[in-house]
């Protein structure tokens, strides 16, 4: 039981990190989207 609960644990956390890092990487694919339209003279912050 205590195996289950630990693989449990563990693919939660997988999980958790894959969503966050995809999240992080549409946010920063959509500024370098932005960035290169009209926003592109706008220095970045």
């Amino acid at each position: 039981m205590n195996d289950t609960g630990n693989w449990y644990y563990v693919s939660s956390r997988y999980v958790s990190i894959l969503g966050q890092t995809s999240l992080f990487l549409f946010k920063v694919n959509e500024a370098m989207q932005l960035d290169k339209g009209q926003h592109s003279h706008v220095s970045k912050a």
